[in-house]
């Protein structure tokens, strides 16, 4: 028996430029964006920290690509919860705002037992 437990970012997130606690909220791409997101910041969104990067590329996935993704491989969903807290040092503004998004999520899925 297997278990994924995905703690991360809310998608919604990506539709926001990110910003310290006083910074105003502003809308930057689209939920259902599919093209590559580069980035050159060579921020550590965990330490706050910057540095001299490369361009590096990511790709944003709704929450249903995810939960379907999961299910669609034979997993079974076992817990999915949106939280009002971000995990990084990037989104203060929109945690800040009172907008009242998700911002994280917790997953579970499990490969269920061979009978």
């Amino acid at each position: 028996m297997g278990v994924i437990f995905i703690y991360e970012h809310h998608s919604i997130l990506q539709m926001f430029e990110p910003g310290q606690a006083d910074d105003p909220v502003k809308w930057e791409l689209s939920y259902f964006r599919t093209e590559a997101y580069i980035d050159e910041s060579g921020l550590d969104y965990y330490g706050g920290e910057s540095y001299d990067a490369t361009p590096n590329a990511s790709f944003s996935h709704k929450m249903s690509d995810i939960i379907m993704g999961g299910i669609n491989s034979g997993l079974v969903l076992e817990h999915f919860e949106e939280l009002p807290k971000h995990i990084s040092h990037t989104w203060w503004n929109v945690e800040h705002s009172g907008l009242g998004l998700p911002m994280s999520f917790v997953l579970v899925f499990r490969k269920p037992d061979k009978n």
